[in-house]
């Protein structure tokens, strides 16, 4: 069995918001193993790779996981909750940008509040849609982390001059803006969004952990609303970074060649054929690095590790087995 904490970082020079992480530990923890640290995509939530995470703790003669920590978008999940009063202040309400999760994440793993060093640790980054953009600036931000590896679970890496670019991010600011935000209670909640597009497919396990971690109680009623507002999610699309310097940081690492980036990809996803050149971007650069990998995936479409927990999982292992094979990071 498992074991979780739930840790929180305070607001600091790197980030004005409190950061709350999950920490899962397996039954045998290896002293020199892995520690992944998990990004989720935009309105979601840590827990939401929970599945996959207990998959991944499974006991394997394979694998040396020591822990893994599953990091908040401070405007996300409870984290939401803890920061309500800042995100609800004119500064914050109409904006948001993939790197205030990355000084988020910054933050987190530099404080000591914890009782971590994270500067100790074999990390690796594991981060799904959106969350692989921060992910890639925060290999680019001070004070340096040191990766051994990341693993990319269909990344929204943008090139500035790819027709997928401005397509997507128009589609995904309007949906934001578009979504149904509140709901009478919780229950009333899981019963309309299992009826959704958007959660066709999800394990209803997943589908009640974004339920009970996605939703927080609204400040002038009894109902509930969605932790992340459409407002800032929308903004977030918008945002300058997810494309340029998002991009700029992917083909840094990508030339340095130093960090092997490992992709995970669906063969299909829900966007007929508009996210192509985009996936076509991020293969052709991968395949350029020494120690990367590609793989397809069969099924899933792009919310895989929340339709295909285990197939995820296991796409995943095989990322790691090529992390451990290769040795020190260079």
């Amino acid at each position: 069995m498992m074991q979780k904490h739930i840790a929180v970082a305070s607001p600091s020079h790197l980030s004005p918001f409190q950061v709350e992480a999950a920490q899962y530990i397996p039954a045998n923890s290896p002293r020199d193993g892995f520690t992944l640290v998990f990004l989720h995509a935009m309105g979601l939530h840590k827990e939401t790779f929970e599945t996959v995470i207990s998959k991944l703790l499974q006991p394997s003669p394979d694998l040396s996981i020591h822990d893994i920590w599953s990091i908040d978008n401070p405007n996300h999940g409870r984290s939401a909750e803890r920061n309500k009063r800042t995100l609800s202040s004119p500064e914050w309400l109409d904006k948001w940008s993939a790197s205030e999760y990355s000084r988020a994440v910054c933050s987190f793993l530099s404080a000591t509040s914890h009782g971590v060093n994270f500067k100790e640790r074999k990390l690796v980054g594991v981060a799904h849609s959106a969350g692989a953009a921060s992910l890639m600036l925060l290999t680019q931000m001070e004070p340096k982390l040191s990766f051994h590896g990341l693993i990319l679970l269909e990344p929204a890496l943008l090139p500035p001059d790819k027709a997928s670019t401005s397509y997507l991010t128009s589609l995904f600011s309007k949906m934001a803006l578009s979504k149904r935000d509140t709901w009478e209670n919780r229950r009333a909640a899981q019963a309309d969004l299992i009826t959704k597009p958007a959660f066709r497919g999800w394990e209803l396990a997943t589908v009640a952990s974004f339920v009970e971690n996605a939703l927080r109680s609204s400040a002038s009623s009894n109902t509930v609303t969605l932790a992340c507002s459409r407002r800032q999610e929308s903004a977030y699309f918008l945002n300058d970074d997810i494309v340029g310097a998002t991009a700029d940081a992917f083909q840094t690492v990508v030339q340095q060649n130093r960090v092997p980036i490992h992709l995970i990809t669906c063969k299909r996803d829900e966007y007929k054929g508009k996210s192509d050149d985009m996936k076509q971007f991020q293969i052709e650069s991968i395949l350029k690095m020494t120690f990367s990998s590609v793989q397809h995936l069969d099924r899933g479409g792009h919310m895989y590790p929340q339709t295909e927990p285990v197939l995820t999982a296991r796409a995943i292992c095989n990322a790691l087995s090529r992390l451990q094979t290769r040795g020190p990071r260079l």
